[in-house]
């Protein structure tokens, strides 16, 4: 091959190369939901936050106003607060009444 046949060659390799990247970077991600499930771990109560609200965990409660509110999901029908805010769930001490601190489980408010 002439030195100007593999020029050609590479250069359309680095081309489809770009290509197929350029590609694989346009396709759509998944995204994140916009509201986030908290439950309070003072009331029982459930609330949906808009994920760009939340600056902290635990956030604040609308209705108390106070950092009680723990990111919340629900598994095999039970309701759990994340094993990763376990250690602001423990900070709460006696205002923590529904979300069990060694489970996580959440019981359901009267």
């Amino acid at each position: 091959m002439s030195s100007q046949r593999i020029k050609l060659v590479v250069v359309a390799i680095v081309a489809l190369a770009a290509v197929g990247l350029a590609l694989h970077r346009a396709q759509p991600r998944g995204r994140l939901p916009d509201d986030i499930n908290f439950v309070c771990a003072a009331t029982g109560q459930t609330y949906k936050l808009d994920r760009d609200e939340v600056t902290r965990i635990p956030a604040r409660n609308p209705k108390t106003g106070e950092y009680t509110l723990f990111p919340c999901y629900v598994s095999e029908g039970v309701l759990l607060v994340s094993s990763r805010h376990a250690g602001g769930l423990a900070g709460l001490g006696e205002k923590n009444r529904y979300v069990d601190p060694e489970t996580l489980a959440v019981r359901p408010p009267p």
